[in-house]
């Protein structure tokens, strides 16, 4: 997962599945706890928290004709 959108989306994308087949009914917000749990946090604020951490910190190097530049990720930006 790259960005809190990545994740956020694999919430809705549960949530809609489960519907589809009829299983039950769950809330984004349950969903979004879920994916937490798939990726070893206890719920949704502190998956949010570590994947804005790891975002601050994920600066780029990306080579130009005229050297090395740095430019922010995804998440950085929004």
């Amino acid at each position: 997962m790259k960005t809190l959108l990545d994740a956020q989306n694999m919430a809705k994308t549960l949530r809609a599945e489960l519907a589809e087949r009829d299983v039950f009914s769950l809330s984004y917000a349950n969903c979004l706890d879920i994916v937490a749990r798939q990726f070893g946090c206890q719920n949704w604020e502190m998956l949010s928290a570590q994947i804005n951490q790891s975002a601050k910190y994920s600066l780029r190097q990306e080579p130009t004709e005229h050297g090395a530049a740095v430019s922010l990720t995804e998440a950085q930006l929004s």
